[in-house]
Order: C-alpha cells, then sequence, then structure tokens
C-alpha cells in the first residue's frame, strides 16, 4: 500500500496495488479462501444488475425521470439550488456553472440529476434487491 497525501483532511489516499500472485490468499482458520483482487469475481452490484437487468433497467429508469421531475418541479418553483450547494460545500466550479446566466433550465436539471447519481444508483439497487425478493416470496408462497 503507498499512502499518499488526500484531498480530504484526515482521510489518507489509498493505492493499492496487487499481483497476480496475490489473487487469492488462504486463512489461516478453516481453510477458507480469501479473495483479494480477483477480475473474475464481480461485485455485488454488478451481479444484480447482469442477473437482473429486465427489472433493474426500468426501475433505474424510473427514478431518473422521478428525480428529473422533482428538480424541474423546484427550479420552476424559483428554489435557488446554488445556495444549497454552496451550504453543502461543493465544488466551486459546479456552483460558478449553475450560477451561469445563459443556462437553460434543462442544462440545470441535468447537472443537478448527474450530481445526485450516487443516491440513485443506491436507490435504483435497493429497490431491484427487494421486488426480486418479494417476487420470490410470492412465487414461493403461491407454489404451496
Amino acid at each position: 500500500m503507498v499512502f499518499q497525501r488526500s484531498p480530504y483532511p484526515g482521510f489518507p489516499q489509498i493505492n493499492v496495488a496487487v499481483q497476480k500472485s496475490d489473487t487469492v490468499q488462504k486463512t489461516k482458520w478453516k481453510g477458507i479462501k480469501e479473495t483479494v483482487n480477483n477480475p473474475a469475481k464481480m461485485s455485488s452490484a454488478k451481479k444484480i444488475i447482469k442477473n437482473y437487468s429486465y427489472v433493474f433497467i426500468p426501475i433505474h429508469l424510473a427514478v431518473t425521470g422521478l428525480t428529473a421531475l422533482f428538480f424541474n418541479y423546484y427550479i420552476s418553483n424559483g428554489i435557488d439550488f446554488t445556495s444549497i450547494l454552496e451550504h453543502m460545500h461543493a465544488s466551486d466550479s459546479i456552483v460558478q456553472s449553475l450560477r451561469n446566466p445563459k443556462l437553460g433550465k434543462i442544462t440545470a436539471i441535468l447537472i443537478l440529476v448527474k450530481l445526485t447519481s450516487p443516491v440513485r444508483w443506491l436507490i435504483s439497487i435497493t429497490t431491484t434487491i427487494t421486488l426480486i425478493k418479494l417476487y420470490k416470496w410470492r412465487c414461493r408462497r403461491n407454489n404451496k
């Protein structure tokens, strides 16, 4: 591990370099194998997206559309998102781009939707997991 200076005070930036020989390590107890950086293994979110894309894609599109409608409604009613972003200590470049008088309403909505993408992904993945579990539960209940 290499520690470098982080742009955020109090949090070190860590760069981890793993060689091919380090991809699988054996733990000392019970012989369980632990993967360090195995490219064949995907994260659970990628597995969900790959296996249940027919459920995930409509949910994610709906969440994105509702987010855009939310921002459209509040921008139309005169809510100033630049002051909210300043209060949240957002990047100056983002705040200045939203303050641009030539900026259109659709562009402002797209910038705000892009800023909320981590939350949208979280909502989409958790909703997909919940719906899949509900569907499996109802199928098991109906088959009894």
